[in-house]
């Protein structure tokens, strides 16, 4: 569970390198949602790693019989 948080705030580390960042900010604003700081932009990426976890240890299999 902490990997899959780990690697997501990674990730949007990694593209906050290359303004990323500022891209999501205003996106965010753009759709009537209120301006994001950094915090914020890292707890979506924490939040999706989260939500990844989630959904991964739901079976989602669905048998045929």
């Amino acid at each position: 569970m902490i990997l899959s948080i780990a690697c997501a705030l990674l990730a949007g580390w990694f593209l906050n390198l290359f303004g990323f960042a500022a891209l999501v900010s205003k996106g965010i604003v753009q759709l009537g949602g209120p301006e994001i700081g950094i915090a914020g932009y890292y707890l979506i990426f924490a939040t999706a790693g989260f939500l990844k976890n989630i959904f991964g240890r739901i079976n989602f299999n669905v048998n045929s019989d």
